[in-house]
């Protein structure tokens, strides 16, 4: 699911359920959030330059501990286009940078959000 909020900033949401994620059914959920400027119509940012657009990153596991992860992103990039129908074209390739380890996580999609 997704959700759009227009006001002074433009609030864009996006969020996936993954049902079953393992053998153990641990559901999984990638939520991601971010905010830009009303009067801005297109625009991209990439690594460092998210922090302008507070950027952030929740991958969830629903088990028995209720583990949250959130990230504050610096890696990737997002970008956006306003239709002429007033929805936006939005993708996104973003991770928590941890590419080392056994806790790296990525979200990526392309999707159009309205109102």
């Amino acid at each position: 699911s997704y959700t759009l909020t227009n006001g002074k900033k433009t609030v864009f949401e996006y969020v996936k359920i993954h049902k079953d994620f393992t053998a153990t059914s641990i559901d999984f959920h990638n939520h991601v959030l971010f905010e830009i400027d009303s009067e801005i119509k297109e625009f991209e940012y990439s690594n460092e330059e998210l922090d302008k657009i507070k950027c952030i990153m929740d991958i969830g596991f629903h088990d028995d501990w209720g583990e949250y992860t959130d990230f504050s992103v610096t890696n990737g990039k997002v970008s956006g286009k306003k239709l002429e129908n007033g929805s936006w074209e939005i993708k996104v390739d973003i991770n928590n940078g941890r590419f080392d380890s056994d806790f790296f996580y990525e979200v990526k999609f392309e999707k159009e959000f309205s109102l």
